[in-house]
């Protein structure tokens, strides 16, 4: 299997190598939509744009497939928001589906968002799949005009009928993927998702130290203030001594 990172693949029958799933992440389950495919839901999917809104769509597994597609109905909704997005920088698409910038990905890694699904996980929990940039924009030249173009790796289904994702290579790269059919009446798919320490304490820490430096910062300035006022009166007292001292002086 090929992948952005140029990291070898492989492929185990039987068991989980639990040494290729990395420090920071877990692996999570999700019960299958039907027991003939690999395939899961999802409530939430795109980029810019939820392109799942008000509705559930199924995403299936396919190991075999290099890209990333989506129903043939949302991929309009999908090249509006790019454009709209990208309004400086010239896309293209053509009837197969395929979106393409003339200029070079490196140009766009820095303000693509990734591709995010949010799924229900076995125990009903939502999760956030993320896809980054890096997966699914593929550098190419056009030799016709010896430019430099990035294709999207995400695209529109070829038929109407084809109403899921279809997720292959450019997704599975950034997930450890367990296919388990030991229960024929219900298979499931485990990916490895990165996991977030408990919130601590800092948030409440960091605000207490900022609180307590705009006391520090408020009572320097009042402190500051009344100097100045004593000095003031202090001036005042020695002005009006002063003059009395001289009036005395020239009686």
């Amino acid at each position: 299997m090929w992948n952005s990172t140029e990291d070898p693949s492989s492929i185990r029958f039987g068991g989980i190598n639990e040494g290729l799933i990395r420090e920071d992440h877990e692996l999570v389950w999700f019960n299958t939509t039907n027991s003939n495919a690999w395939s899961f839901e999802v409530f939430s999917a795109g980029i810019h744009i939820n392109l799942a809104a008000n509705s559930t769509m199924h995403v299936l597994v396919d190991p075999g497939y290099p890209y990333i597609a989506m129903p043939k109905h949302a991929f309009a909704s999908y090249v509006d928001a790019l454009k709209a997005e990208y309004p400086d920088d010239p896309l293209t698409c053509t009837g197969a589906d395929w979106c393409y910038f003339f200029k070079p990905c490196s140009s766009l890694l820095g303000r693509m968002p990734d591709l995010i699904f949010e799924a229900k996980a076995s125990d009903g929990k939502s999760v956030m799949l993320r896809v980054p940039p890096e997966s699914f924009l593929f550098s190419d030249v056009d030799y016709a005009t010896n430019l430099t173009t990035c294709h999207l790796g995400v695209i529109g289904q070829k038929y109407n009928d084809m109403d899921f994702w279809i997720v292959g290579q450019a997704f599975m790269e950034n997930f450890y993927t367990v296919f388990d059919a030991s229960d024929p009446a219900q298979p499931k798919i485990a990916l490895s998702v990165r996991t977030y320490p408990p919130e601590s304490a800092f948030p409440v820490v960091l605000a207490v130290c900022a609180f307590s430096i705009l006391i520090m910062i408020i009572v320097v300035i009042a402190g500051t203030l009344c100097y100045r006022k004593r000095q003031e009166q202090r001036l005042k007292k020695a002005k009006t001594y002063f003059e009395q001292l001289q009036n005395f002086n020239h009686d």
